[in-house]
């Protein structure tokens, strides 16, 4: 069994990952691997801060978690709402 080797990356710089690289390769991809993220990050302080990955895209993820959790939480009160009635008019039945 074969265990993978992955080295994570950073907001915009996906992990990479030496899990079918040959071992004489690791270090210099590595190497590079963290060059491109030093890169990265000098390319975002260069953006105006609306433009940043940090203010852009992950602003937007956490908005579409607040949304989901609040789809959930409308969901689970029209679940119970729901359960109530069937309650109420079992109880007007009996």
């Amino acid at each position: 069994m074969k265990t993978t080797n992955i080295i994570k990356g950073y907001n915009g710089i996906m992990d990479l990952d030496l899990t079918n690289i040959p071992s004489s390769s690791h270090k210099e991809m590595i190497d590079i691997h963290y060059r491109d993220i030093e890169t990265y990050k000098k390319e975002q302080l260069e953006r105006p801060p609306h433009l940043r990955y940090e203010n852009a895209i992950i602003t937007a993820y956490r908005r579409i978690d607040n949304l989901k959790h609040a789809q959930t939480v409308a969901n689970i009160q029209y679940i119970e709402d729901q359960n109530n009635r069937y309650n109420n008019c079992i109880r007007r039945i009996k």
